[in-house]
């Protein structure tokens, strides 16, 4: 560190020297590493809920087709019953 003087009693540090720009060099590197952990981790989170957003449509998708299927299953049974009791 240099001292620079500037009135009577005040002292002015400037950072000059080549430690305390390797510091900050460390600092900015540390800094990126951790807002690139934070996107990741982000990312991951957002993947998650999507794929359970899937799963859940897909679900819901199979439900609705379970119902289908039992609504047409009855539709031919009565269908059936009917043809057989008019016979």
């Amino acid at each position: 560190m240099e001292k620079n003087y500037s009135g009577q009693n005040a002292t002015v540090y400037s950072i000059s020297s080549p430690v305390a720009a390797e510091a900050a060099a460390v600092v900015v590197v540390v800094v990126v590493v951790v807002v690139v952990v934070v996107v990741v981790i982000a990312v991951a989170v957002a993947v998650a809920a999507t794929a359970a957003a899937v799963a859940a449509t897909a679900a819901a998708a199979a439900a609705v087709a379970a119902v289908a299927v039992a609504v047409v299953v009855v539709v031919v049974v009565v269908v059936v019953v009917v043809a057989v009791v008019q016979m």
